[in-house]
């Protein structure tokens, strides 16, 4: 059972559709790791046009994905709501393409806290997808986002 379902993550981030990117909340551990998880319905707009014929999630959409996760992270860990703060990407290093993600495939983000001074954060993520019975990383980044409060 999830420790959030897609109502709270709601209720913890701002986003909405079209790019929430988060359905569920696995796991949660404050100020150290978070696993969210996303199914890429094949209906999903994104994939009209990326590639018709051959759909492909766009890696950028992937960060995103692991960016919200952190936001959930934090705001989890300080018992925030979506009304109280926002998530500012601040910069993104280290990013690693390794396999495509594809319509249909539900994706795995994990983000590890690195470290946070003041209201200014690092991260570890890996978004990863099941193949074949076995766990496989798609891309990997270590990146930096502010928070704001409202």
């Amino acid at each position: 059972m999830p420790v959030l379902d897609l109502e709270g993550v709601k209720h913890t981030l701002p986003h909405r559709e079209p790019i929430l990117l988060v359905d569920t909340v696995e796991s949660f551990t404050p100020e150290t790791t978070i696993i969210a998880t996303r199914h890429l319905s094949a209906n999903d707009p994104v994939f009209a046009g990326h590639f018709p014929g051959h759909p492909i999630f766009p890696g950028v959409l992937g960060l995103e994905a692991l960016a919200q996760t952190s936001g959930l992270l934090v705001n989890l860990t300080l018992n925030k709501t979506a009304a109280e703060t926002l998530f500012y990407y601040m910069g993104i290093e280290k990013v690693k393409f390794k396999n495509p993600v594809n319509a249909g495939d539900t994706i795995k983000m994990t983000v590890m806290q690195e470290r946070r001074l003041r209201d200014i954060y690092r991260f570890n993520g890996i978004l990863s997808k099941e193949e074949n019975g076995s766990e496989i990383t798609c891309t990997t980044a270590t990146f930096t986002a502010k928070l704001i409060n409202k």
